[in-house]
């Protein structure tokens, strides 16, 4: 079946919104009642177990000196310093952002740091020679917390909040900054606020979800049409329709830099494919919120990687970072099929797709900067739409390519979209228009740009000394 880019869909009524709101505001409602119950609950914890492990007085302990911690970072005195958190792996759009504005900043004579997710990722840009920072608190100078309390502007590119994943201190001396969220993509599926009423919303923390979600100073995004939609899952001062870093590396040569982070077998393997004229298949899908890499037998994917070895063509598989920890198992029963290297930037990968499949991942639409063919397969989507996330209304019909549902029909799919007519270029066309208001390779830039206008905003209120 296919389906061709839908007519603009009517926004949703004034009383539709102010009906989200009030759910909003009921489930606050609910979270501050239960949240003043559990303080009484852990006041009188406190009291009785103090005495014998002292395990709540040094959770309470704990949680008082990042509150300290964040107010001091609020009136310390701020610096030309901007910091970038990195997330499980080196890639995204905070990869090319930082290597892109390192220049910037010795050029304008401004501190730049990568805060690394862990110590590898740390060791991983020390070696590379870049100006970063350790995760780790024990093994901070005193330097090394001025200089995050003294940092004026954070670009994030994913969640940043205090939890369990998340090491507290870090976050609180970074409060007094402003912040700058690229996020990971144009979602397809409904994420943030909006992902509170999903149908899998049930199983997520409303905590995370609110603690994720903003307040940010600025959010950049690929459309200035889309600032709307996106204050629907964001909170947010500043829209800045920037595009998206990740992608410059579509539009030039892959350099050194480019390939930190970037399963370099693999990378090889694609780049020679395209030189010897051999067709390159990519499967992207994202994750399943309710069973997790267990859907992948379903999908029968060794047939279609059996497919592509018989036709001497290379298949790649990149599971989404939720489900990456499953590569090691999967490789053991889908010997045919290679999958990219867990936690690695896939986009000098992605740049040599001769066909991308996907189902409902947001890389799908960076791919469309690349215009190659794309097949949409969908072997669980009744399932999916139940009991995973529900599609953004209106993004539905966001599908430029074939749309199946069983493996026979995805390898008709493939082979088609190789050998036969591109039938939905003009479909890609109009739905890279209306995503993109930029098809250049200089979204770092523009992105240096608004970081250097939000220097100089935190600039000109330090006090004069």
């Amino acid at each position: 079946m296919t389906s061709a880019l839908p007519q603009e869909t009517p926004k949703d009524s004034l009383a539709t919104d102010m009906k989200r709101l009030e759910n909003r505001m009921s489930v606050l409602e609910d979270l501050l009642d239960r949240a003043m119950k559990e303080n009484a609950a852990l006041g009188q914890a406190v009291l009785e177990r103090a005495k014998k492990d002292g395990v709540r007085l040094a959770v309470l302990e704990a949680y008082r000196i990042v509150h300290t911690l964040t107010r001091a970072s609020q009136f310390y005195q701020k610096a030309r310093t901007v910091v970038f958190v990195g997330r499980s792996y080196f890639g995204d759009n905070i990869k090319y952002a930082f290597l892109s504005f390192c220049a910037t900043a010795r050029e304008k004579n401004i501190d730049c740091y990568f805060l690394a997710y862990d110590e590898a990722q740390y060791d991983q840009l020390k070696a590379a020679g870049l100006p970063c920072l350790t995760p780790q608190v024990a093994r901070w100078t005193q330097n090394d917390a001025k200089i995050l309390m003294g940092t004026s502007v954070v670009v994030l590119c994913d969640n940043y909040h205090p939890h369990y994943g998340i090491n507290p201190i870090p976050y609180a001396l970074l409060q007094g900054a402003r912040f700058i969220q690229l996020w990971h993509g144009i979602p397809l599926k409904e994420i943030g606020l909006q992902h509170v009423f999903a149908p899998g919303g049930q199983n997520i923390m409303l905590s995370e979800i609110i603690g994720s979600s903003g307040f940010f100073d600025v959010l950049a995004a690929t459309n200035a049409a889309s600032e709307k939609d996106w204050r629907r899952s964001f909170g947010f001062r500043d829209f800045a329709p920037i595009g998206y870093p990740r992608n410059d590396v579509f539009f030039r040569e892959v350099t050194p830099q480019d390939l930190m982070g970037v399963d370099q077998e693999s990378f090889r393997l694609v780049q020679t494919a395209r030189q010897e004229g051999r067709a390159v298949v990519i499967y992207g899908p994202t994750f399943r919120d309710h069973i997790g890499p267990n859907w992948f037998e379903r999908a029968r994917i060794a047939e279609l990687a059996e497919y592509c070895r018989a036709n001497n063509h290379v298949f790649l598989i990149n599971l989404h970072p939720f489900e990456q920890p499953a590569v090691g198992d999967l490789r053991k029963l889908y010997p045919a099929a290679r999958f990219i290297e867990p936690h690695t930037d896939v986009y000098p990968i992605v740049k040599y797709a001769s066909v991308f499949i996907t189902d409902y991942s947001s890389l799908v639409f960076d791919v469309l900067l690349v215009d190659c063919p794309l097949v949409f397969y969908r072997p669980d989507h009744e399932e999916y739409m139940a009991r995973a996330r529900a599609l953004i209304p209106g993004r539905e019909g966001y599908t430029p390519g074939e749309v199946v549902t069983d493996i026979a029909s995805l390898i008709q799919a493939v082979t088609a979209a190789l050998h036969s007519t591109d039938s939905f270029k003009e479909a890609r066309a109009a739905l890279r228009a209306k995503l993109f208001d930029h098809n250049d390779g200089c979204a770092a830039q523009r992105l240096g740009e608004v970081i250097l206008k939000q220097l100089e905003i935190m600039q000109s209120k330090a006090p004069n000394t």
